[in-house]
């Protein structure tokens, strides 16, 4: 590898991009060589400008961000990525190096995180925002077993299945008929009964345990199933 850090960063916003860019070229061992704001660009880009590391912004709803980042490992061996995501939207894996990645950190993470990812899988090293960290002690603690949610009533797993699509307790409220009292206690039984202390851990852990993968067609019925059996 060389010595200045070679870094393609991925983002749908023109804007963000920029300033991505004139922020990390701050940095002396780092050099921004290309971006995209195109999933569909990757390669061409990434295959052009031989970069060391991909800072990849996406949304992780899209169901292939994770394989496009492990095939995108695969085509360029010495490719590292570090991702940037939000606390309910982590991928659903604890060895994100089999992946292709090596970073991960937050949108409200500090410079300082992103810079240490960059540095860290530059040399295919892993680095973790500390905080995401804490957030994998904690639901590994529970397990992954999806048992836990047989403490949990039908209309509760409704309320946790929407919550764990990003939704708030007024649109939940709006999608199932209920008034948004009802639905915050619904929230508060949920977190107790999972022993989590928000909600985002919560949709953290819908999403480990392949509750909230369904389609709402598949959710409700699979619902409809469970009721009857």
């Amino acid at each position: 590898m060389s010595q200045t850090i070679k870094v393609v960063v991925i983002n749908e916003h023109r804007l963000y991009r920029e300033c991505f860019k004139h922020i990390l070229e701050m940095e002396m061992d780092i050099s921004v060589v290309g971006e995209t704001s195109h999933a569909d660009d990757i390669y061409e880009v990434v295959g052009t400008t031989h970069p060391d590391v991909v800072v990849y912004d996406e949304d992780l709803s899209r169901d292939d961000t994770v394989d496009l980042i492990q095939e995108l490992s695969k085509r360029f061996n010495s490719l590292r990525c570090v991702l940037v995501t939000t606390e309910n939207n982590l991928p659903p894996a604890h060895n994100l190096k089999k992946f292709g990645i090596y970073g991960c950190v937050l949108k409200s993470s500090k410079l300082k995180d992103l810079f240490l990812a960059i540095r860290h899988a530059a040399k295919a090293e892993t680095y973790i925002d500390p905080r995401l960290e804490a957030y994998r002690d904690h639901i590994a603690s529970i397990g992954d077993n999806v048992g836990q949610l047989n403490h949990l009533t039908p209309r509760e797993k409704e309320v946790l299945y929407w919550l764990s699509q990003g939704f708030s307790n007024q649109n939940i409220a709006k999608v199932m008929y209920l008034s948004e009292k009802t639905v915050k206690n619904h929230v508060s039984r949920i977190l107790k009964k999972l022993e989590f202390s928000d909600r985002t851990q919560a949709a953290v852990f819908a999403w480990k345990v392949g509750f909230a993968q369904s389609t709402p067609e598949q959710f409700y019925d699979d619902l409809e199933k469970e009721k009857t059996t």
